[in-house]
């Protein structure tokens, strides 16, 4: 069960991944805190800058996979998948109906799961 609450947490927080990951990267610093901010080199400020372009066209590319894949299965749209999202995280119920139709989905598509748990002797 704790492979498929984190696969289900995976799935709903899927949308938010880049700007958690940008957050978590950057320190937390104070409005106006600018006078001890540590000081950064010239080439450390043009890597970060080659960095972000990257990371923004990585997400990019990702959104439109995330739709494609969303688009691809009949009789779901954007809509309808944002949809059931906003209702699978407040509805326990719905969560977990839908954590076991991804680990069937995954086992049928021969797509491997993590976690050390319950059928993890398959190989």
């Amino acid at each position: 069960m704790n492979k498929l609450t984190i696969a289900a947490g995976m799935l709903l927080c899927a949308a938010s991944a880049m700007p958690a990951f940008a957050q978590e990267a950057a320190p937390n610093a104070a409005p106006g805190a600018a006078d001890s901010a540590p000081s950064f080199t010239d080439d450390q400020l043009k890597g970060f800058a080659q960095a972000a372009v990257k990371i923004q066209i990585i997400s990019q590319q990702a959104r439109v996979q995330m739709m494609q894949a969303v688009e691809s299965v009949e009789g779901l749209d954007m809509d309808t998948y944002n949809g059931i999202v906003r209702q699978a995280q407040v509805d326990p119920a719905l969560s977990a109906k839908i954590s076991q139709f991804m680990q069937d989905y995954a086992e049928d598509a021969g797509i491997p799961t993590t976690g050390g748990a319950e059928g993890s002797d398959a190989e």
